[in-house]
């Protein structure tokens, strides 16, 4: 026993030995690295060569200089407030971990004992190495760190073998021998008696042997580090478990098993060598099924730098010397064609969100950004999914091969090519477009689509560049699909939508992409006239000519056959476009903020504190329903909400400038949790509100739009149309403009206008100048004074000289005369010039029947038959005349054609003021009633004018009948004009042409009427040929 404790304590002095002369060696080694930078100082400086004699007391006067100089010594107390102070002002701003590690790098070098030959550190060479960086030191606060790795500097490493050397001549004793044989040396022996037997048993060998298991010293620590044999073990266990790096060349080694079918593929290559052995290809690289499919599923992560499946720029290729030794050439081919397909497509939609993330986002719309964004997510659960598959694939503790794996990923690939299907009918046919909004609906329509074909009955193919259909053999779940397609849908139509929202509620229209499908006129004011018919347009699907001549006409015809706005829209678009200019055209008045008693405003603010997206999130959560939600988001919420507002670092600031404040404080971390949990809630992301929803409940899509879409925009096109219009009829007296359009363009106010007309007609009469507008004006004014003096200011009247020209029948005389009403803003959106215009043209048609009617009312039968004085010569020429009809025959014959022409003229007066202008009218008046918008409006005043128009004749199908009406019409004033002259300034003759004119025209007008109304085309006619059969002589 105490043999073996004197064996002990020599072994314990021998190790402090070992360690004690590699210490010495280390301050050698560093005392003689020290003199030699000393001597190459005083050899540079002093231009002395080492080998001179006056060397030595060069290199003592540098030593004697560097030890004892003559400068101050530094201040560390100074030194350290200044760093203290350049770490307290990175943490002000913002710069804790800059702060940190400046604090402890400091420190680390003050306590590290390299200067001054002590064995500890904060010398005054340290202080000045500090002072030194904080002086040279340029803006700290704003310069960029970046950490850098630390590199060890390793001391040098003696050749001496120190065990072996103080080992020499002792005998070497093992304790298992001898006396002590019973014991053993797992029970008493500690680790170092082990390292000592075990240095002293390997002795013998070589001295690289000897090297691997010596101990080594780290530079910075003074601890003695022993390298276990089971680290060599652990080395070998590494290089056998890593996988061959096949990538440069090195061969795997593959256990095939006692299996044939495992060496299905080296049988197969040993008989083509057998049959021809040229043909062999003796260059393959041989991998295993798992190596293959870590691959495969890396190309499905959207990873293209691969060694066994190359891609090319479009298409995944398998390489071709790559083999697996169960699966024949044709065969690995045909397993990995299926992936390569899907691969492709991956890199196609991962391609459009780089391009959409990364590029010009102000080129690309945001009805792109928001499908990019889904489609992103949509990768991102792919990616997630697959590594899943991946970490089952390391584990090796199920059996997984390419066709087990291609089963497994059967319903996630055939998502990916759904959605790569949207994008290359979406997207990649509409880039011979130009304009963002013809892009953004070919997008939402093609998505819409392919929503609906999955709605219904998955019947879509899907068609790559070659053709060749990608669901052979594939059964689509719909449900899947619909679940993956419509929360793409609803967050790519987002865009739209709040666009639509904008301009709805608020009432213009910001569309920063010009992606929606109609555009704002900016040259048009709210209140001009124009302003509901041209301030919107809409952008139309004109072919680009640039595509002319090119591969992707046969794209562009076929979509411009396409609706020009996108699908879903379709059914409320109107209802869109009324109330968007509806609003602006409210704002524009001032009438939203109004308060009118009916509840608009409130409406209006209610429907403005919720977006319309949001609506329609939360009915489709009514609709279908909703998840219960998990308590972690919870809690993950409150604990966030609980944080300080202040750092304790500002805290204790705060405190030592004497201004904390307790109460302020309360009132920060009020308000900052108030705006915590605002923005906790608006940044809810739509995958979460999106997960909330029961898809399980899924209702068709049409349903869908029609219960949580349309009917928030119904709503507020019914309120804010119905604002509109009563504020045109109470506020801006529409109703009153268009009955002053009706009593004097179309002669309803039959008092007031008779005496304006008959004053003209009495001046045309007796030949006296009246294309005056004074004089018309004059006379209009005058009329008006008696029953409308109010209307005196706004209505006018004018003489068009240029209608002289055209105009040779007398009937068209006063077709010069247009009538002038002031419509104020806005009431000339409904009543506009060119609204005006077609009333003047109906006023000039009535004016014409009326002087017509006029002139042979005012007839007087002592004026046909006076006589008149005449000379000699006149009574020699009438005695010579040959017309012998007696003087009362030619009165009673003009008396008659008079009837008949009264009956033409009152008969069509009638038709014309009682079946077309009152029975219209009251018809204009209804449906006004009845109107809810003003579009409407527009529409039947509009439609009202037009009919009038049109059954007076002045449409151009009906030339014909107003020609011969007309030449009746002349009839009547040229006989008026006979009749003034007397009955015996007539013949016979004149009076039996006048009646043969007249005869034709009727007959043609009869048999006109008859046909048209036999042919249905004009029932309203019907009054005015049967007018016209009692002036049929029978």
């Amino acid at each position: 026993m105490k043999r073996n404790q004197h064996h002990l304590y020599a072994v314990k002095y021998k190790r402090m030995s070992v360690e004690l002369a590699q210490w010495f060696y280390r301050r050698s080694n560093r005392s003689i690295s020290a003199g030699r930078e000393h001597a190459a100082l005083g050899s540079d400086v002093s231009s002395v060569s080492e080998y001179e004699e006056n060397f030595a007391i060069c290199q003592q006067f540098v030593i004697s200089n560097l030890k004892y100089h003559r400068f101050l010594s530094v201040d560390s107390h100074k030194v350290t407030r200044q760093l203290d102070g350049v770490c307290e002002k990175l943490k002000i701003h913002s710069e804790s971990k800059k702060a940190s590690k400046l604090q402890a790098l400091s420190e680390e070098f003050l306590e590290t004992a390299v200067y001054e030959g002590k064995d500890v550190g904060k010398t005054d060479t340290h202080y000045s190495v500090l002072l030194f960086l904080l002086l040279i030191s340029n803006d700290p606060i704003h310069s960029d760190y970046v950490e850098t790795e630390k590199v060890t500097a390793q001391d040098m490493k003696d050749d001496i073998d120190w065990g072996a050397y103080l080992l020499e001549g002792i005998q070497r004793y093992d304790p298992s021998d001898g006396e002590l044989s019973d014991w053993t040396d797992d029970d008493d022996d500690s680790e170092e008696e082990k390292y000592v037997r075990r240095t002293a048993r390997d002795n013998s060998q070589s001295f690289d042997e000897r090297q691997t298991v010596a101990p080594y010293i780290v530079s910075d620590s003074s601890t003695v580090h022993e390298e276990e044999p089971g680290d060599v073990e652990d080395c070998d266990w590494l290089s056998r478990n890593l996988i061959a790096q096949y990538w440069k060349g090195e061969k795997v080694e593959v256990e095939t098993g006692k299996y044939r079918s495992c060496q299905l593929n080296n049988n197969w290559e040993a008989y083509k060598e057998r049959i021809d052995p040229l043909s062999c290809d003796r260059n393959k690289v041989v991998v295993t099924e798992n190596v293959l499919l870590r691959e495969v599923i890396w190309m499905l992560m959207g990873i293209s730098n691969l060694y066994l499946l190359e891609f090319n720029g479009r298409f995944f290729v398998p390489k071709r010397d790559i083999s697996v030794p169960h699966l024949s050439e044709e065969s690995l081919h045909n397993c990995l064609t299926q992936f390569t397909r899907y691969g492709a497509y991956i890199q196609i939609l991962q391609n459009f969100v780089e391009e959409c993330n990364h590029g010009n986002r102000s080129d690309i719309c945001q009805t792109y950004q928001s499908f990019a964004s889904t489609v992103a997510d949509f990768l991102q659960d792919v990616k997630t999914q697959l590594s899943i598959l991946e970490q089952k694939l390391i584990k090796q503790e199920e059996v997984l091969t390419l066709l087990t794996v291609a089963r497994d990923t059967e319903p996630l690939m055939q998502k990916v090519g759904i959605v790569c299907l949207v994008y290359m009918r979406g997207i990649h046919q509409g880039r011979p477009y130009k304009l963002a909004s013809q892009k953004a609906t070919l997008l939402l329509t093609t998505l819409y689509n392919t929503l609906l074909s999955c709605d219904t009955l998955f019947e879509t193919p899907l068609f790559d560049e070659g053709g060749v259909d990608l669901n052979q053999g594939q059964n689509c779940d719909t449900t899947d699909m619909l679940k993956l397609l419509l929360p793409m849908w609803i967050q790519t139509c987002q865009p739209y939508i709040n666009i639509i929202d904008t301009w709805i509620s608020h009432g213009y229209l910001t569309d920063p992409h010009s992606e929606f499908i109609i555009q704002r006129n900016k040259e048009i004011d709210t209140l001009d006239e124009t302003f509901w018919e041209k301030s919107f347009a809409f952008h139309t699907m004109v072919k680009d000519p640039d595509t002319s001549g090119s591969g992707s006409d046969k794209r562009v015809q076929e979509y411009d056959t396409m609706d020009w706005a996108p699908k879903f829209l379709q059914p409320v678009l109107q209802q869109i476009v009324l109330t968007g200019k509806s609003m602006e055209m409210l704002e524009g008045l001032g009438k939203l903020a109004e308060y009118d008693g009916k509840g608009f405003s409130n409406h209006l603010n209610e429907f403005k504190e919720t977006h319309l997206y949001d609506k329609f999130i939360t009915s489709l959560q009514t609709l279908l329903g909703t998840k219960t939600k998990s308590d972690s988001g919870e809690e993950t919420r409150g604990t966030t909400q609980n944080e300080p507002v202040f750092s304790p670092d500002i805290e204790r600031q705060m405190k030592e400038k004497g201004i904390h404040d307790s109460f302020l404080k309360m009132h920060f971390e009020k308000i900052m949790q108030q705006d915590t949990e605002y923005h906790s809630i608006l940044e809810e992301n739509f995958s979460q509100k999106m997960h909330s929803l029961n898809l399980d409940n899924l209702q068709p899509v049409e349903l869908i739009l029609q219960e949580c879409l349309y009917p928030h925009i119904y709503k507020q096109y019914g309120k804010v149309c119905l604002k509109l219009v009563d504020t045109l009829k109470t506020e801006y007296h529409l109703m009153d403009y268009l009955k002053a359009m009706r009593r004097f363009f179309l002669m309803e106010a039959g008092d007031t206008m008779f005496i304006f007309y008959t004053e003209i007609f009495d001046k045309i009469r007796l030949h006296e100048h009246w294309k005056d507008t004074t004089t018309v004006t004059w006379a209009l004014h005058e009329a008006l004074d008696r029953h409308f003096p109010d209307e005196v200011t706004r209505i006018a009247v004018f003489v068009d000289t240029s209608e002289d020209d055209r105009d040779s029948q007398p009937i068209n005389v006063t077709n010069c005369l247009k009538l002038q009403y002031q419509i104020p803003s806005p009431v000339d959106v409904v009543i506009n010039e060119r609204c005006q215009e077609i009333y003047n043209h109906i006023f000039s048609f009535l004016l014409q029947v009326k002087r017509a009617k006029y002139c042979l009312d005012e007839l007087r039968f002592y004026d046909l038959a006076k006589e008149c004085a005449s000379s000699t010569t006149d009574r020699l020429l009438k005695s010579l005349s040959l017309d012998k009809e007696p003087r009362s025959a030619r009165i009673h014959r003009m008396h008659l054609l008079r009837m008949k022409l009264i009956n033409f003229v009152n008969s069509l007066h009638n038709y014309i003021m009682t079946r077309i202008l009152h029975s219209i009218g009251l018809e204009f008046t209804h449906d006004l009633k009845e109107a809810k918008d003003l579009d409407q409006i527009i529409e039947i005043h509009a439609g009202y004018i037009r009919k009038i128009h049109e059954r007076c004749l002045l449409h151009k199908k009906n030339t014909f009948l107003k020609e011969a009406v007309l030449k009746v019409l002349n009839l009547s004033l040229r006989f008026q004009k006979e009749w003034d002259c007397g009955i015996d300034n007539i013949s016979m003759k004149q009076i039996e042409d006048t009646e043969m004119e007249f005869s034709r025209c009727i007959q043609f007008l009869r048999s006109f009427l008859n046909s048209v109304i036999q042919r249905g085309s004009f029932p309203h006619l019907e009054s005015l040929a049967f007018g016209l059969e009692n002036l049929i002589p029978r």
